[in-house]
């Protein structure tokens, strides 16, 4: 676990905070799909729920505004619980460490005694965590030369001393299909580039698993795209020509507190099609 300089740590905790006041806001992105601007799509946590003393890898799902995924660096700190989320302040954050956006941000869980210690006990179901990130624009977290404003997320997942069978996974997506009525089942070129010159394509994500708690999540940087959450959506050129597309699985769960309070936490896959009109 590598730690930051105070001062990034204090720019980190700042733009973890901010976070607290766009949540309070709930003020979404308009419109939701569209890719506009450096903005995290989802972040992963492999696996979604481990057990004390295990290891888990999270990865972040960043665009710049372009679509393209960010490679700039991120700082990472892991709570407890949801507090976080529902009740905000700085004091609430905990030792920042610094991973890069393109390597995962790889966490050793405490044992059980440590972990206690740090987060507070178990319940029935296991320990509620929150890891939060926060995206700077450029630069080197050791170096102090960071630039613009950080932006902020959380992902929340679960510790428990459940048998491995009965914990909490990920849900697959094993392909996004692309499909031109006029051409049949498109493959991508030398360049992972899906070419067309119809006038419109069908794209199907495909999870491993279906179940009433899948959704499907599509962003793209294409501002006539209008999507519902089903797995097929259609692509026509609009104001682009050649755009990327994102759709992101979740897979809900709740977590059952000791109070009777229930938490939703999401398991999360995604991929990504580069889509060119000639």
């Amino acid at each position: 676990m590598t730690h930051l300089p105070t001062r990034m740590i204090a720019r980190t905790v700042a733009a973890l905070a901010a976070l607290l006041i766009l949540i309070a806001c709930e003020k979404p992105f308009d419109p939701a799909s569209l890719i506009q601007s450096r903005r995290f799509l989802a972040i992963v946590a492999e696996p979604l729920e481990v057990a004390p003393g295990g290891t888990v890898v999270f990865r972040a799902v960043v665009t710049d505004a372009n679509g393209t995924l960010y490679r700039g660096p991120i700082g990472w700190t892991v709570v407890g619980g949801d507090a976080l989320r529902l009740e905000g302040g700085s004091d609430l954050l905990g030792d920042v460490v610094e991973q890069a956006a393109d390597e995962p941000f790889i966490w050793q869980v405490p044992d059980r005694e440590e972990l206690t210690k740090r987060f507070g006990a178990l319940e029935e179901n296991g320990l509620l965590l929150t890891v939060a990130a926060s995206a700077f624009a450029s630069g080197d977290l050791f170096g102090g030369d960071l630039v613009g404003e950080p932006i902020p997320a959380f992902k929340l997942f679960v510790v428990s001393e459940r048998e491995p069978s009965e914990r909490w996974t990920n849900p697959i997506l094993e392909r996004v299909s692309v499909t031109a009525p006029s051409e049949g089942n498109l493959e991508p070129d030398e360049n992972g580039e899906y070419r067309t010159d119809a006038d419109k394509v069908i794209l199907e994500a495909v999870p491993g698993e279906w179940g009433d708690r899948i959704s499907f999540h599509w962003f793209s940087t294409e501002s006539d795209f209008d999507p519902d959450d089903g797995a097929v959506q259609t692509f026509a050129p609009g104001s682009k020509k050649r755009f990327r597309v994102y759709c992101v699985l979740r897979n809900s769960y709740f977590f059952q507190h000791d109070d009777a309070t229930r938490t939703r936490v999401t398991g999360i896959d995604w991929e990504a099609v580069d889509l060119r009109f000639e």
